[in-house]
């Protein structure tokens, strides 16, 4: 009985679960095998699996591939007519159907020629262009250069793209007849560039190679290749001047802030100091190293009638760490050390605020009160940054830095440190040593929110710290650590 049983189970092991379990198999699997069985060599199992698996497939680039492998199986053995069919079987399926003749050989491409040629009807094309050197894509697909011959393209319309950098592409419908050369010739026209242009505020004038074009935003277009000078204008504003250079083609974006001009009301020498009075004249200061070290009061441009012609300016005292301005009636005033005023607003330290009267009053001292900031442990702080912002801008990068580390050692809290760790890093970044700039604005990124001079400029620290590193990583200059 037991035999019998034993018996009964083999005869259901090796025969009724291999045919339920072949029954399971679709034709994509049995695509999968036979393929798998031809990169081995073993064409004789190639031939049973894909042929059970045709019938099955649905997914036409799957029958295609079937077809296909099954051709490759009878060239192997020397039975091209069965082939010839199998090639014709695909191109029934997809006409579109090619073989890579870089990656075929010669003899399943001859078979496969001879079935093509009695399926799809095919033309050539041939392409000239001046200059040559254009790309050039049919249907979206890149299929050379010029001077270009392309052949065993299907007969019917298609879409011929022709590019080439500089020169305005061309796009066009062609016509390809069965076994006709089609000759296309075309003269390439130089590209003209683009230029967008957006100020803040909006509405500025802009002078593009001397001519009024209009106010911003702007779309300046048919830009011709080489150099060219734009210049933007509006009133109680400083007029940004660029020289611009454009490729052929190129479109370029110019997004630009307008400062608000200022005059000078100065500077005050230490004769005016002590008389506690201003000498009213405008001033241009070509480099830091121009500029006496004296205070400057800078005030808004449309102010300056007004100021000279109905308010007096006296100095009123002059304390160990700041002047104290006292004025007949409240405007907008500032004072401004010229070498913070040229750092990015966001990360700019003012040294104090002050209210009179209305009056929004910010200070920033020279070179010549600086050190006495630095030996007062209230303003010890304020006073290497200031130093340190002094000799970066006259790139002197050694004391910069020097400067700078003493900032979160002048005073117990560490304030400031944030700042000078930023400041540090755009003195390596100047000179060029990538990995040492983002070690340091990374650092200062560390100490956001404590160790700010102010209270809401750990925030901008950071905020300006990222900023760096994010152009950093995207120039490629270092790595994705930071």
């Amino acid at each position: 009985m037991i035999k019998e049983k034993t018996i009964i189970i083999l005869f259901l092991i090796f025969t009724i679960l291999p045919a339920l379990t072949s029954f399971a198999e679709t034709g994509e699997d049995l695509l999968t095998k036979g393929i798998e069985s031809y990169n081995s060599g073993d064409y004789s199992n190639t031939q049973k699996l894909l042929t059970r698996a045709i019938p099955l497939i649905k997914e036409k680039s799957k029958a295609v591939e079937a077809h296909k492998y099954l051709a490759f199986v009878y060239i192997a053995y020397g039975e091209n007519q069965k082939a010839h069919n199998e090639f014709i079987e695909a191109l029934k399926i997809d006409n579109a159907f090619r073989l890579d003749p870089k990656m075929t050989s010669p003899k399943i491409m001859e078979v496969f020629r001879k079935a093509k040629a009695e399926i799809v009807s095919e033309g050539a094309i041939s392409i000239i262009t001046k200059p040559e050197g254009a790309k050039v894509y049919l249907n979206g697909n890149l299929i050379g250069e010029t001077p270009l011959r392309q052949d065993e393209i299907v007969a019917g319309e298609h879409k011929i793209s022709i590019k080439k950098r500089g020169y305005e592409p061309i796009e066009a419908g062609i016509t390809v007849k069965d076994k006709i050369l089609t000759n296309i010739e075309h003269t390439l026209t130089e590209a003209t560039g683009i230029l967008n242009i957006n100020t803040a505020p909006g509405n500025a004038a802009v002078i593009f190679d001397n001519e009024s074009i209009g106010n911003a935003p702007l779309k300046v277009k048919n830009v011709s290749s080489g150099a060219h000078t734009l210049k933007i204008s509006k009133k109680g504003y400083d007029d940004l001047v660029k020289e611009l250079a454009f490729n052929k083609g190129e479109e370029k974006a110019l997004t630009t802030a307008l400062k608000k001009r200022v005059v000078l009301l100065g500077p005050l020498t230490e004769k005016d100091q002590q008389a506690g009075a201003a000498t009213a004249k405008n001033l241009i200061i070509e480099t830091l190293r121009d500029l006496p070290f004296h205070q400057l009061i800078t005030v808004p441009e449309e102010k300056e009638a007004e100021l000279l012609g109905q308010y007096s300016i006296t100095l009123v005292a002059l304390t160990d760490h700041l002047h104290l301005i006292k004025i007949k009636k409240a405007f907008e005033l500032s004072l401004d050390t010229f070498f913070n005023k040229s750092l990015p607003v966001e990360i700019r330290p003012p040294l104090a605020r002050e209210d009179a009267g209305g009056v929004d009053l910010l200070f920033n001292l020279f070179i010549d009160r600086i050190n006495e900031m630095t030996r007062d442990k209230e303003t010890a702080g304020y006073g290497y940054l200031n130093l340190g912002s002094y000799h970066l801008h006259l790139k002197n990068w050694k004391e910069a830095i020097a400067a700078y580390n003493q900032v979160a050692l002048s005073n117990k809290e560490g304030l400031g440190k944030g700042t000078a760790l930023f400041r540090i890093g755009e003195v390596y970044e100047s000179l060029g040593y990538w990995s040492e700039a983002a070690e340091y604005y990374y650092r200062a990124m560390a100490q956001f929110p404590q160790n700010t001079l102010i209270s809401n400029q750990g925030e901008a620290v950071s905020s300006a710290a990222q900023k760096r590193l994010k152009r950093l990583r995207s120039l490629g200059l270092i790595r994705e650590r930071y």
